[in-house]
């Protein structure tokens, strides 16, 4: 019983220290959870900057980019989603506005904070776009700020840069899927 109570509050502070969030929302204007055919546009994380994040060549980093993107986001938001059909980019040049939705981002900044102070975190800034394919029609539109930090047990990925990128994948899928609902 003396551990639960260290071990609770210690608990609370972690999974606290998380700060996902939405910015500057403009919407929705429709019902999201009316959309079953979702297709999601490509995560533009810079190719040219993978001398920045430790990656031996462009191509290291572009090939990561792209498992971020089909194997990352894609599969996350598709599992929280299983009820619809979750479809999206296969490359940043695929910008067909598919499905009866679609889901559109724009990277303005990623900063790496990791290791920076106690609780310092890598975080993802992301404008997204979300379009009403048959009218052609913005229905909701935000800035998403991303951590690089996921709740127990994916919270060990955070200690790679790469593992950071990846729970920032989970956790946008996360904060999509409560907009879609």
């Amino acid at each position: 019983m003396k551990n639960f109570i260290f071990a609770l509050p210690a608990a609370l502070l972690i999974l606290s220290c998380s700060t996902n969030s939405i910015r500057n929302e403009v919407g929705p204007t429709e019902k999201l959870n009316q959309y079953r055919n979702i297709h999601t546009g490509w995560i533009n994380l810079n190719p040219g900057d993978w001398k920045k994040y430790g990656f031996e060549n462009q191509g290291l980093w572009t090939s990561q980019i792209k498992d971020n993107n089909t194997l990352g986001f894609q599969k996350y938001l598709q599992s929280n989603l299983a009820d619809r059909k979750i479809t999206g980019a296969a490359a940043p040049n695929d910008t067909a506005k598919k499905g009866n939705l679609y889901i559109g981002f724009n990277v303005v900044e990623y900063k790496v904070t990791y290791g920076v102070s106690f609780s310092g975190m890598d975080e993802l800034y992301l404008d997204v776009n979300m379009i009403d394919v048959a009218k052609n029609k913005s229905v909701y539109k935000a800035t998403i700020m991303v951590e690089g930090f996921a709740p127990f047990p994916r919270n060990w990925k955070g200690a790679t840069f790469d593992g950071r990128v990846d729970n920032m994948m989970y956790n946008l899928a996360n904060l999509l899927t409560k907009k879609l609902r």
